[in-house]
């Protein structure tokens, strides 16, 4: 069995800077990449069905939400609000980590400010159900319960109008379309195999996973630099 190693000591080679600027995908292509192929899996895991200890490790105590993840949250729930059976708890989790991974990979900043951390059904963010609560609290949010396998599943639907104040238009783009390749293209089942990384897999459970190690992308180099390169080779040989 090979050795485990502490995610801190994996994200060393995380010390590279993201790679941005023409030679990067398309936030497109960069979509379809992640989620276009839906795996079809039977069953759907369900975030409700937590232990005492898992929730307590999860629980953001004494810790403030920031501000513009209650936005992205509220925001993405109105946006869903007509189809709430397709937004549970795991969906939302995914939709708010492909977004700010994206986010952090073209601006060096997330949406959220949130923290993600590793869960049995990949990132999930801390702060997530604080947030939730917040906005329940502000009645522009509801969240029920409804049956689903034996265990149950929260749906969230949105009301009132989002304070789109908080997010520019280039955010409330990348939640639009994030929020519909996860909710209308997978299963909650799918897209946690999408997020099953090899960086979800070096972390431990519920160890913080950073965005700045989840953005990080290798691009294959572009023919012109390529030869380039062998040209400076071939000139440093003689």
């Amino acid at each position: 069995m090979a050795e485990e190693r502490p995610l801190r000591q994996i994200l060393s080679l995380a010390a590279v800077s993201t790679v941005r600027g023409t030679a990067c995908r398309t936030p497109d292509s960069e979509a379809d990449d992640r989620l276009s192929e839906a795996l079809h899996r039977d069953q759907e895991p369900c975030y409700t069905d937590l232990s005492l200890t898992e929730a307590k490790l999860m629980s953001p105590e004494q810790k403030s939400v920031p501000v513009k993840l209650g936005a992205a949250i509220h925001y993405i729930c109105r946006k869903m609000a007509n189809q709430p059976d397709k937004l549970g708890a795991v969906k939302l989790h995914k939709t708010l980590w492909f977004a700010d991974v994206h986010s952090y990979r073209s601006t060096g900043q997330t949406i959220t400010g949130g923290t993600f951390i590793r869960h049995q059904f990949g990132p999930f963010l801390k702060e997530l159900d604080q947030a939730v609560a917040d906005l329940e609290r502000a009645d522009l949010i509801t969240v029920r319960m409804v049956d689903f396998r034996e265990v149950g599943k929260r749906e969230f639907i949105g009301r009132g109008e989002p304070d789109v104040s908080l997010l520019n238009e280039r955010e409330r783009k990348w939640l639009d379309q994030f929020a519909e390749q996860v909710c209308e293209d997978h299963t909650a089942g799918s897209v946690s195999e999408r997020t099953h990384t090899r960086l979800w897999e070096s972390a431990a459970m519920f160890e913080e996973i950073p965005i700045a190690a989840a953005a990080v992308q290798f691009v294959k180099p572009v023919p012109s630099a390529v030869a380039w390169a062998a040209e400076e080779l071939e000139r440093m040989s003689h």
